[in-house]
């Protein structure tokens, strides 16, 4: 049976609930735009949490939202009432995946799990704009990760392990594609490696098989190469060429290198032999395989990578011990070294630290500058200490009691309670906010003029006053230019969020009984603010070409989803 929910005018919205992440500006200053022409309309009316904008403009848009009561709605751009497919527990709409991979003329579909188990599973069921619905029959599959062609590739669980399944809801077909499947990735190309069975299989999206090899488990991705233990041995296979290639005779415990988000997988570990657990990195850029540290090491280490122009460093942590969730952040004993071109490629390890957390990596890949690694030192469960490794320099101590650290600032000098702010990008390390409770408070933002910089502080968990800072491109790398402007108080740290068009968008005077405050939106250049009250969560939004704000207001007579434009 369909509900219907009261709509007033249609086009095409985007609105997730109060967490607010920007999708990356281009240019936060000088957009032309001036204000937010609040109230703005009214799309739906009622109670709902959360909504999304989804679909394709020339096959069709709809707003998806959840209503209080969990009931997923679907309103058609152009229509004036929604309906209902029934309760959700997640979803995902057309554009939530790399819909290039999908055939462009397939008309946009909600996927919807009605149930959910442990693993995030459940029933997975398909709804059109018009809340016609259909189930896969599914019972325990996951929500589409995967695309191919026509389909969906989707995880569902069976007895025997996993099965890879393709689901076509626009004619209603389902077919195993995979069982006893371990491991699936697909790149952007929509090539997909998938092991199933201890076989490994690498295919095209339209399902065209490119080579195959038997017994494979511990599959790494690499930049163009896979990497793989196969009957004990460590096997490399050139996706290109379709060759394969014998890197160790007796070989486990294989891990790709973390490393710098700007450099592509180039290297993996792994122990060689087994029994010894002596640790080795093999190099896909030049085909070498090094010896890291002492025989004994390879156990369960976690190896990172740094790379410059002029040096080539590695990052090793032994005897990790996994901190409980959500911290998720390993602990153990850091050493280092440099990997080169020694004949006998046998890299002598130094110990940086004990109960250290890997390091985060600067600078950016290839440039000609030393290199410079982070890491927390002495983590006693609550803090530590903030070292610095740089180059073959004995380590420089940054800050203490550091809580957390995530490669641009860090949150120290935590006893208990909130911790100050020091930004480490900077040629010296500055503090930049007193009081500031996580990283999580802190909203960073790098445009194509310069960076932006939002903090709540001096609050408990959730709530405290909110600061802001605009640095311009040529400055940006001078603490003296940071000046924090006071924005608002009482404003809930997980509504922060940098504008595309020029804003600060936050909700202020929140109230935690009501669960809504007033939403502002203020404009970097003029300092003029534009406000609505009782909203609950908020999102920016684009329909067709014009932005603007798509938000919630909680209760009363204006109870509902609405779109503000900005102009």
């Amino acid at each position: 049976m369909k509900h219907r929910h009261g709509l007033v005018a249609a086009l095409g919205l985007w609105l997730t609930a109060c967490g607010f992440e920007s999708k990356g500006a281009e240019e936060l200053i000088g957009s032309g735009v001036s204000y937010v022409n609040f109230p703005g309309t009214r799309w739906l009316s009622g109670h709902f949490t959360s909504a999304r904008f989804d679909g394709k403009t020339m096959l069709g848009e709809y707003l998806t939202a959840l209503d209080d009561g969990g009931e997923l709605i679907i309103v058609k751009a152009g229509e004036t009432a929604a309906c209902s497919v029934g309760p959700a527990v997640a979803y995902r709409g057309y554009w939530s995946g790399p819909v290039w991979l999908l055939d462009s003329e397939q008309p946009p579909l909600v996927a919807f799990l009605s149930s959910m188990d442990a693993d995030g599973r459940g029933e997975l069921k398909f709804a059109s704009p018009d809340c016609s619905v259909w189930s896969s029959g599914l019972m325990h599959a996951e929500l589409p990760r995967f695309f191919g062609g026509k389909q969906y590739l989707v995880r569902d669980t069976r007895d025997d392990g996993d099965a890879l399944v393709a689901v076509d809801p626009w004619n209603e077909q389902v077919a195993d594609l995979e069982t006893q499947v371990s491991q699936i990735s697909q790149d952007f190309s929509g090539t997909l490696n998938i092991v199933a069975g201890g076989r490994l299989t690498v295919r095209d999206a339209d399902w065209t098989p490119h080579a195959t090899a038997t017994d494979v488990s511990n599959l790494v991705v690499l930049e163009s190469a896979l990497a793989f233990q196969q009957a004990g041995s460590v096997v490399r296979l050139d996706r290109e060429l379709g060759t394969f290639t014998s890197i160790a005779e007796d070989g486990c415990e294989l891990r790709a290198t973390a490393g710098s988000a700007f450099v592509l997988q180039t290297s993996f570990t792994f122990s060689s032999p087994c029994d010894s657990a002596a640790l080795k990195l093999y190099d896909d850029r030049n085909a070498l395989v090094y010896a890291l540290g002492e025989p004994g090491m390879g156990k369960g280490a976690h190896v990172a990578r740094a790379l410059s122009q002029s040096e080539d460093r590695v990052f090793v942590l032994t005897d990790p011990t996994d901190l409980p969730a959500p911290d998720a952040r390993s602990v153990g004993a850091l050493w280092h070294g440099l990997l080169g071109a020694d004949p006998a490629r046998h890299v002598a390890l130094e110990k940086l630290a004990d109960s250290a957390m890997l390091p985060a990596l600067d600078p950016y890949p290839y440039l000609d500058v030393p290199l410079k690694a982070r890491f927390i030192a002495d983590f006693d469960g609550n803090s530590g200490r903030l070292l610095e490794a740089r180059g073959s320099d004995a380590s420089v101590e940054l800050a203490a009691h550091v809580r957390e650290f995530d490669g641009n600032f860090a949150i120290f000098d935590v006893d208990s309670g909130p911790g100050n702010l020091l930004a480490t990008f900077f040629q010296q390390p500055e503090t930049l906010a007193l009081g500031v409770s996580s990283l999580s408070f802190a909203k960073w933002l790098s445009t194509g003029s310069g960076y932006a910089l939002a903090v709540v502080r001096e609050g408990g968990e959730r709530i405290g006053s909110l600061q802001y800072a605009y640095l311009k491109q040529e400055s940006w790398a001078d603490p003296s230019k940071v000046h924090l402007q006071m924005a608002a108080e009482s404003v809930l740290a997980r509504s922060v969020g940098w504008l595309d068009f020029g804003a600060l968008g936050y909700l202020r005077d929140y109230d935690e009984t009501l669960g809504s405050g007033v939403l502002s939106m203020r404009f970097v250049d003029s300092k003029d603010t534009f406000e609505r009250v009782g909203v609950s969560a908020w999102r920016e939004a684009t329909l067709g070409q014009r932005d603007g704000v798509l938000y919630i207001v909680a209760d009363g007579a204006d109870a509902g989803v609405w779109f503000a434009e900005a102009r």
